[in-house]
């Protein structure tokens, strides 16, 4: 194997093949991050108790349909699995089967928004945010379905590696948000300004939107007969536990993902708003450096799963280690500035307004412990997605099942011995930090172990 550029660049799984399949996706996800970008901005601008009230709500939002969207976001492993076997005719049936899963949890989703309430005020959250947040999630429990539907969409067109339509739909759709913010916030012209919940519903109606495109676009796709959509409407019960014996542990990842931020999040709410509203703009921050990253683990997951049913998995390392590379120099540069220069990702918040500078002061301390945990992040996540785009679901989750119960636990204990707002605040972030890293280590391990290059998902014939 030589190793002069043009082989890294241009052999197969090599940095061109990884590249060209996750620019569109990192694309499509930094929209994303663009999206929650501006509804902060936009909300700090018109109420900074409404941003840290969004932040919280959309926090424990993420963790409802956190579940259901990770079996949904796993199936792009079967559509890549089939489509490296040879089996097209089966990716239908997966998309139909996957869809089920939205139509399943909405009963999940009417209970969480029922029973908000209780929820945040069993973290003493103070009242004038409760009342915020519990109108916040109520609006968002119109768009989870949506999301799991949406999900799947993506999925499909991922998992056959083609997304450039993923990338325009998505930035689309982020675009129309942006613009309903503006509308429905702050109500220019004829349009009421509704503030808090103007953001919610312009979220609903965006994710809406998504999914009517993307129905289009699969609609219009020409090879759309060798994927038997007809046929794969009826019931396969053999296919469905497939999709769960591997997509639920996915699901758990991302609950108990998403999980330890939401709890991080809610232990320091009862602290006050200015340690509320600087987590919550550090996390705000954090989605430019932290969602690109995800859409390389796609890439890496599509690829892997392709080059696994084909029965390569050299391969499949191959594109793992190219994607680590990418992820890492893209990581290192966020965590540079985020160290040495906070400043710049606060320059459109308007914090140098009278009363404000303290939560500047807060927000660009914790930007040094983002600088710290991001590169972990980056790491855990690429080989994270290598070895669940085999099949290594189950690691994956017991590994999150017990980093995060023991961050939760040691974080409860080490708290009964603080007092102070500052000595709290900064214990919950180093155990966010430490749980990063040690996920990062594990999963690093576990890829090197090798066990996930010989596992397979889709079955016989």
């Amino acid at each position: 194997m030589t190793l002069d550029g043009r082989s890294v660049w241009s052999r197969e799984c090599g940095f061109r093949d990884v590249f060209s399949l996750a620019l569109p996706l990192v694309v499509s996800t930094s929209s994303f991050a663009l999206m929650y970008f501006c509804d902060r901005l936009m909300l700090t601008m018109y109420s900074t108790e409404d941003m840290a009230s969004v932040m919280q709500a959309s926090a424990l939002s993420w963790s409802t349909v956190s579940f259901p969207l990770g079996i949904a976001a796993y199936s792009m492993a079967f559509v890549a699995q089939y489509r490296g076997a040879n089996q097209k005719h089966r990716i239908g049936a997966v998309f139909w089967h996957t869809c089920m899963i939205a139509i399943f949890a909405i009963p999940i989703f009417v209970l969480i928004a029922w029973f908000s309430p209780t929820i945040f005020q069993s973290f003493q959250h103070p009242e004038d945010l409760v009342d915020r947040e519990i109108l916040y999630l109520r609006i968002m429990t119109f768009g989870l379905p949506g999301m799991v539907i949406a999900t799947a969409m993506n999925s499909f067109f991922v998992g056959l590696e083609r997304p450039l339509g993923v990338m325009w739909i998505d930035v689309f759709a982020s675009a129309s948000n942006v613009l309903l913010d503006y509308l429905l916030i702050f109500g220019p012209g004829m349009f009421p300004e509704w503030g808090l919940a103007g953001a919610g519903w312009a979220t609903v109606i965006s994710i809406w939107l998504k999914v009517v495109i993307y129905a289009v676009h699969m609609v219009f796709q020409s090879d759309r007969e060798d994927f038997q959509f007809g046929i794969g409407r009826c019931w396969d019960g053999d296919l469905f536990k497939r999709i769960l014996r591997f997509g639920v542990p996915n699901g758990l990842q991302f609950f108990l993902e998403g999980g330890a931020f939401t709890l991080v999040i809610l232990f320091l709410g009862k602290l006050g708003s200015l340690v509320v509203g600087a987590t919550t703009l550090a996390f705000s921050v954090n989605i430019v450096a932290f969602v690109p990253i995800v859409g390389v683990g796609m890439a890496v997951t599509t690829m892997v799963g392709n080059q696994v049913g084909r029965g390569k998995p050299k391969l499949a390392r191959r594109a793992t280690w190219n994607g680590l590379f990418i992820a890492l120099v893209y990581s290192g540069i966020f965590a540079w500035a985020y160290f040495f220069k906070p400043h710049w990702f606060l320059l459109f918040h308007q914090l140098d307004e009278q009363g404000l500078q303290e939560l500047r002061t807060w927000t660009e301390f914790l930007l040094r412990f983002v600088a710290a945990y991001c590169i972990f992040d980056a790491i855990q996540i690429i080989f994270a997605s290598a070895i669940k785009g085999a099949g290594d679901t189950t690691f994956t989750v017991m590994t999150f099942v017990i980093g995060t119960g023991s961050m939760v636990v040691v974080g409860m204990v080490g708290e009964s011995f603080l007092v102070d707002v500052t000595a709290i605040t900064i214990w919950w972030w180093s155990l966010l930090t430490l749980f990063l890293f040690s996920l990062a280590v594990v999963f690093a391990v576990r890829f090197f172990h090798g066990r996930w290059m010989s596992m397979t998902i889709i079955g016989p014939e």
